[in-house]
């Protein structure tokens, strides 16, 4: 029987990280698995609460990092600790604020693997109002547009935060939203895409599953080169280098209440921009160096 590992990167928020393992402990009907929480060096000692926790627990590990690592690198520690440690044939790096409903969502996974064949695969994603977030997108970005965000990133940060600004005020609100809506269309086109399986199309990072195929090969989930933002459209460019097949099914559906991870790190609308704007031009040069490498 094949093992599927989970992991979960932790930062803070410990509620919603016992809520995702609950979901999977209650919820998920298959005898060999294991989940790995790694905590990202949260500075209100949460990682150490879990750790106290699941002590007794043979099939839940807790990962203290020494400091927070972002996105991609988390994950990374969880994923090799679930590929060397574990010997895990499925990898699926999963939110901490997402949660699992479906009985047969690991059979259901290995049984498309099976049909399929694929080396990362991506379930329908549910918001909490019924949004679903998969497929992400069915291009990604090129070199031109990677080039064009590298060079304006700074008039785009001055941008977003007068509308920030402008947004605090109801008046001005009233009429940006008149701007942005333009002519009013009764004819929107509801997006359907999510109801149908495709393949190599950009996946949502909230919930990303690894198979033996894409774990064979690879040391690491997601390019280490970034702290966050990106982590999505550079797999994607990766796996299209490598002829990595990505694959999207609505067969098994996972729960994401989309917690904003950013506003545990930083509090100030100045700084949260600036602390995103920051790690955006970091992941956009990562882009750059694989799109020109390809």
């Amino acid at each position: 029987m094949e093992h599927f590992s989970f992991v979960i990167l932790h930062y803070q928020s410990i509620d919603e990280t016992i809520s995702c393992v609950n979901s999977i402990v209650n919820n998920v009907d298959y005898d060999n698995y294991s989940i790995v929480i790694v905590d990202n060096s949260s500075p209100n000692n949460t990682g150490y609460d879990l750790k106290e926790k699941y002590q007794q627990d043979n099939n839940i590990y807790v990962i203290i990092n020494e400091k927070n690592l972002g996105f991609a690198k988390g994950n990374n520690v969880g994923y090799r600790f679930a590929k060397e440690e574990l010997n895990a044939d499925f990898i699926a790096c999963i939110n901490n604020d997402t949660e699992i409903k479906d009985p047969d969502f690991i059979k259901t996974i290995i049984d498309l693997y099976i049909k399929e064949k694929f080396h990362i695969f991506g379930p329908d994603i549910i918001t909490l109002d019924g949004e679903h977030q998969n497929p992400y997108a069915f291009t990604s970005f090129d070199l031109k547009d990677v080039n064009n965000f590298i060079q304006n990133h700074k008039k785009r940060f001055y941008q977003d935060l007068l509308r920030n600004e402008i947004k605090k005020y109801p008046t001005f609100r009233k009429v940006l939203r008149r701007i942005k809506s333009g002519k009013k269309n009764d004819n929107i086109t509801v997006n359907k895409s999510y109801m149908y399986s495709h393949e190599n199309v950009v996946l949502h990072g909230s919930a990303v599953v690894f198979s033996p195929l894409y774990v064979g090969k690879e040391d690491y989930a997601f390019h280490p080169g970034t702290f966050l933002y990106l982590e999505e459209h550079i797999l994607f460019h990766i796996c299209r280098m490598k002829g990595y097949k990505i694959f999207y099914s609505p067969a098994t559906s996972i729960y994401h209440k989309e917690d904003a991870a950013t506003n545990h790190i930083v509090k100030n609308d100045y700084k949260k921009l600036k602390f995103i704007y920051r790690h955006l031009l970091d992941s956009y040069k990562v882009l750059k160096e694989i799109l020109e490498e390809n």
